[in-house]
């Protein structure tokens, strides 16, 4: 059975708007080029064989933090949702996104705020933040004075591409690499 999108091969990318809390049986099933996802902080539910064949699906973009996507319910007793499982995990705390690795420590894989200084994180919640991914402040042409706090040891490549008003960034001294672009 397909849901409303079932079978929309061309579908690269899929925005679900705030105020939709479920997702229901097989919407997007074999939606086989979708690569990314939105997720509103009003979800609450998504169903059985949602994302079932999406193996494109690599980034879940979630406007809340983990703790609230820890509350979601994601229905996999049969695999279907797969894909959704072992995609990547972006969250939004405040105007930073960010991922949770295995070992519990946050990597920022974006900014989402227009302030021109920006202080980095050092903990979302009571995560640890310890890198800054690939590509996370890339095109954000109004930033002007990044601070990077101690905590952070990589940055990573091309993570501030394309900054072309930065006129100042403060590294933290235990910083331990910054990635070739």
């Amino acid at each position: 059975l397909y849901g409303c999108f079932g079978g929309c091969t061309a579908l690269k990318k899929i925005s679900i708007p705030k105020g939709v809390s479920t997702i229901m049986y097989g919407a997007f099933r074999d939606c086989t080029g979708l690569m990314e996802i939105e997720l509103p902080v009003s979800m609450t539910s998504i169903d059985e064989a949602v994302f079932q064949g999406c193996h494109s699906l690599k980034n879940v973009y979630y406007a809340g933090a983990k703790e609230q996507w820890d509350n979601i319910t994601i229905h996999n007793e049969e695999g279907g949702n797969a894909p959704l499982v072992s995609a990547a995990i972006h969250y939004t705390d405040d105007d930073f996104r960010y991922t949770v690795s295995a070992d519990g420590t946050a990597t920022i894989t974006g900014y989402t705020g227009k302030d021109t200084q920006v202080i980095l994180p050092d903990r979302i919640g009571d995560t640890p933040v310890t890198s800054v991914g690939a590509g996370a402040f890339a095109g954000c042409t109004f930033l002007t004075d990044i601070t990077v706090p101690e905590g952070i040891t990589s940055i990573g490549a091309e993570a501030m591409k394309d900054c072309g008003g930065l006129t100042k960034v403060t590294l933290p001294a235990g910083l331990e690499e910054i990635a070739q672009d």
